[in-house]
């Protein structure tokens, strides 16, 4: 199961109107949020931790991205 073709292109309009870059450190941004969330609400560590290591792993390609200073289109 992945996303939809309509929702592919959504992701690449956001890519288009900013950066990869800039798109990743948003999808950290949101798995850190998941992970402060499950922890506080659901006192799941294991899972919240799970959270926690995608958002620094996106962080990690954000950083590295190769093509994250591309000027906007």
């Amino acid at each position: 199961m992945g996303l939809t073709p309509e929702q592919v292109l959504i992701l690449e309009q956001m890519i288009d109107a900013n950066t990869l870059a800039d798109v990743l450190d948003s999808l950290a941004e949101i798995a850190h949020a998941k992970a402060q969330h499950i922890e506080e609400n659901w006192q799941d560590v294991s899972l919240s931790r799970v959270w926690d290591n995608a958002g620094k792993r996106i962080e990690s390609c954000a950083i590295s991205s190769p093509v994250s200073t591309v000027s906007r289109r």
